[in-house]
């Protein structure tokens, strides 16, 4: 944080201290976690599902904390306000407003993340750039990433998760966009979202506080986001994919030993890029990532070089050789459309045998056994060996059985102990192995297992 005192902080929140306080005293940090206190920090005591972040308050305190933002009183260094979670976004939309930067902001039901990144790489290369690390792109971690900006920045990227409707709206009101990604809208979530249509109209939520001035990026191929109304919303709307309706679109690609070579047509011109990660998902993240480059007027050779560097984070399509295996680890998370498009990418793999290490995918509800029935059927079109993880992986083997796979190619384990004690007999040398699950699967534990 920069240029910011206790004094700014009560008023941004409205807050009233209970101690003789010095408010011009500089504020350089704002934490959540009593043990991560640096000089000049203030404590944010968070009640969370698990944990009341007031239990921790005079530990933080202890630790060198100059006060505590807390609902009651705990500490003789408190700033008592009503709602500390509110305290933060107060705080965190006071700050941004003193940063005269472009803001971006990337959403949607899958491939955030790896936007968000793709998006960090190709604009670091023109500018100074801040993003939110790994995935705080909620209403705590994204106000925490917004007070990670100083006076070196010139661009901030950030990444807007979501569980149920009005959460996007609540970031968006921090943020303030000047261009934003909606990446796509699936079925993540719709548990708590009920539908698609909720999933969609939550997802928009992130051009409430843009402008005329402002631009909005969507995936043209979604079935879903092809129903926006475009004149309805302020900002200037283009869209982007494979079809030819797409302001932004592919011409042609090329599937390397590092990733893809990718040509393209961006608003009229042509771009040639690469990107080290596969599949088409991949290419959509990638298209919206170098069409909002073109927006933002930056030198698209730089944006290209950027993107090249892109680093895919931790068990996102990670391609590691393993005894004469090639595995791609992307187990990060899953849902019905992320696992759709990993599937593809093994449409034009490499390998002796193709081999789906398929997990269970959570949070789906009531349209789970059919979503893992339909990746079954999918993969059994591509695959040459199922393997099946879970309580609900066991519909995908069914899935590909059905479709008239041989069911002595399927194996099923309930948990990852006994995936563990029976992969390495199942794998051999020469084969591309697709790993793929929600994060709760931990399918990492089967991964660190193979040799």
């Amino acid at each position: 944080m920069r240029n910011i005192t206790i004094g700014d902080i009560l008023k941004m929140t409205g807050a009233e201290a209970s101690f003789e306080i010095d408010e011009n005293a500089r504020v350089c940090n704002i934490s959540n976690d009593s043990r991560d206190i640096k000089e000049d920090t203030i404590y944010a005591a968070i009640v969370g599902e698990r944990l009341d972040g007031h239990d921790f308050a005079r530990a933080a305190l202890e630790n060198g904390a100059i006060a505590a933002i807390v609902e009651k009183r705990v500490t003789e260094k408190d700033i008592l306000v009503k709602d500390t979670r509110r305290a933060l976004k107060d705080i965190a939309m006071g700050y941004r407003s003193r940063f005269d930067i472009p803001f971006l902001a990337v959403t949607g039901s899958s491939g955030k993340t790896t936007t968000k990144d793709m998006l960090y790489f190709a604009v670091s290369e023109s500018r100074k750039t801040l993003r939110n690390l790994g995935n705080l792109n909620s209403e705590i971690g994204l106000p925490m990433t917004v007070f990670n900006l100083d006076e070196s920045h010139e661009c901030a990227v950030l990444e807007m998760g979501m569980y149920v409707q009005g959460e996007i709206d609540y970031l968006a009101e921090i943020v303030k966009p000047h261009f934003a990604i909606i990446t796509n809208v699936g079925v993540a979530h719709i548990q708590s979202a009920g539908s698609r249509e909720n999933i969609l109209k939550a997802k928009m939520e992130i051009a409430n506080y843009m402008t005329q001035s402002d631009v909005l990026l969507i995936n043209g191929d979604n079935d879903m986001l092809q129903t926006v109304d475009t004149g309805a919303i302020k900002p200037s709307v283009y869209k982007y994919g494979l079809e030819e309706h797409n302001d932004i679109r592919l011409i042609s690609y090329e599937t390397t030993e590092s990733g893809m070579k990718i040509r393209a047509d961006i608003l009229g011109k042509i771009t040639e890029y690469e990107i080290p990660t596969l599949g088409i998902h991949n290419i959509y993240n990638s298209l919206s990532v170098m069409g909002l480059c073109s927006l933002m007027g930056l030198d698209m050779k730089k944006s290209a070089e950027g993107i090249r560097k892109y680093q895919p984070s931790k068990y996102r399509m990670e391609i590691k050789s393993v005894s004469g295996k090639t595995l791609i680890e992307d187990f990060y998370n899953a849902n019905p459309d992320s696992l759709r498009a990993s599937i593809e990418t093994f449409r034009q793999m490499q390998g002796e045998r193709k081999v789906a290490v398929l997990a269970d995918m959570l949070e789906l509800g009531a349209i789970s056994e059919k979503e893992h029935m339909n990746a079954g059927i999918q993969a059994s079109e591509i695959f040459d060996v199922i393997i099946c993880i879970g309580s609900d992986a066991k519909y995908i083997g069914k899935g590909a059985i059905e479709n008239g796979f041989d069911k002595g190619h399927v194996y099923y384990f309930a948990n990852n102990e006994e995936a563990v004690s029976e992969i390495n007999s199942i794998l051999r040398p020469g084969d591309a192995v697709l790993m793929k699950g929600s994060r709760g699967m931990k399918l990492e534990e089967v991964a660190e297992s193979i040799c």
